[in-house]
């Protein structure tokens, strides 16, 4: 995270990192508000500071598909991808082929990208609602239907979602993240069954 934290700060996590034997590093900005007076680095130079830093390992940026201007969106990614980044996670994924779309356009712009949408099952209205609230954008009906009619439809969505983001190519990994800070027992193996449907080990 790079919100607020000086190159010599990032300099010293990314030795720490080195000497900890870590392979894979996801560089963003952050949603917290900066201490005033700190110059941060744009997050492509800490890219290229953490390949340096880290030789051989898989180091990624983030890529927000419900940006107003996606085309601004993709212009940003690209000065990532020339300093080094080798894969690109993006926001949770509803929508099949709005990502692969996406997806097909990054893999114009850099062949050799892997792609790793993050998915997320939402098991209620209200979690719904509140993901909706926070990336700032507004569902697919469809999706909210399926909600609507309970968590075996939900959870059958979530499934769908990930076999179709693995079938359509926009999927080299997956980065999933849950509703619920501590979610409840079974959400783990449910989230693992989906996985393995999808063929992603």
């Amino acid at each position: 995270v790079t919100r607020g934290r000086t190159r010599p700060e990032l300099a010293a996590d990314l030795e720490r990192a080195a000497a900890g034997g870590i392979t894979q590093l996801l560089c963003i900005l952050g949603d917290h508000a900066p201490a005033p007076g700190v110059a941060s680095p744009p997050i492509r130079e800490v890219v290229q500071m953490a390949v340096a830093a880290l030789p051989g390992a898989a180091v990624g940026a983030t890529f927000n598909q419900y940006a107003r201007d996606r085309e601004a969106a993709l212009r940003n990614l690209i000065p990532k991808l020339e300093a080094g980044a080798s894969y690109v996670q993006t926001q949770p994924a509803f929508d099949v082929p709005a990502l692969a779309a996406v997806a097909a356009v990054m893999r114009e712009l850099a062949p050799a990208v892997r792609i790793v949408p993050m998915v997320m099952p939402l098991l209620d209205g209200e979690a719904a609602a509140k993901i909706e609230a926070r990336l700032g954008v507004a569902l697919p009906p469809a999706v909210h239907a399926r909600i609507a009619a309970g968590p075996e439809a939900s959870w059958q969505l979530f499934d769908e979602t990930v076999a179709g983001l693995v079938a359509a190519g926009a999927a080299d990994g997956l980065a999933v993240m849950t509703f619920e800070t501590d979610p409840p027992p079974g959400v783990g193996a449910r989230i693992l069954e989906a996985l393995g449907k999808s063929g992603i080990s």
